[in-house]
């Protein structure tokens, strides 16, 4: 019987970077950028009922009156493409100042008046013609909430935070040329 002179070689060990990677960074990343979008709007943006306008000095029940919303975004993204849902408190009705809306209504959504609200202080209001709302019926006392606004939608750009970082002074990384110089 003959006898095979069989080797078994072994491939070789795998290359370790010195600085593995970790695994599942990039995943908690972008989780935890999530995240921070998701609370953007709490953390930086400030809605505010504007412009409220009535007859008189003060309202009656059933009476009409106008109104704008009026959206800061202090954060260092730029806010796009931003509905807001507006809704009418304690009985009062909303709709919006077009010619052929003619029914109030519990809420509606409305959009921005700038396609971007640039963020570090961009302010906007909402689009078309002043809102405007139905008082309730009955008396209410002072300090009752009538009218409340939210945002509804919002996309996010990264314009302001990527874009425009040119600097005046020297610093890394740079490039220098380096060389002897002889004398004649």
């Amino acid at each position: 019987m003959a006898q095979s002179n069989t080797s078994i070689t072994s491939a070789p060990a795998p290359i370790v970077p010195e600085d593995p990677q970790v695994p599942g960074a990039a995943e908690a990343f972008f989780k935890d950028f999530r995240l921070a979008m998701d609370d953007y709007p709490e953390e930086f943006v400030t809605l505010e009922i504007v412009q409220v306008e009535f007859p008189g000095s003060f309202i009656n029940q059933g009476e009409e009156g106008n109104f704008m919303v009026q959206l800061t975004n202090n954060g260092a993204l730029d806010m796009t493409d931003v509905t807001l849902k507006v809704q009418g408190l304690s009985g009062t009705l909303v709709k919006t100042g077009g010619a052929a809306d003619f029914d109030f209504r519990q809420d509606l959504t409305i959009t921005m008046e700038s396609d971007t609200i640039a963020g570090g202080g961009g302010v906007s209001l909402t689009n078309g013609s002043k809102l405007k709302f139905l008082a309730p019926p009955g008396t209410k006392p002072a300090g009752t909430q009538l009218l409340k606004a939210t945002i509804f939608n919002w996309n996010g750009s990264l314009s302001r935070l990527l874009n425009v970082h040119s600097h005046r002074e020297e610093i890394a990384p740079t490039g220098t040329y380096s060389n002897q110089v002889v004398g004649e």
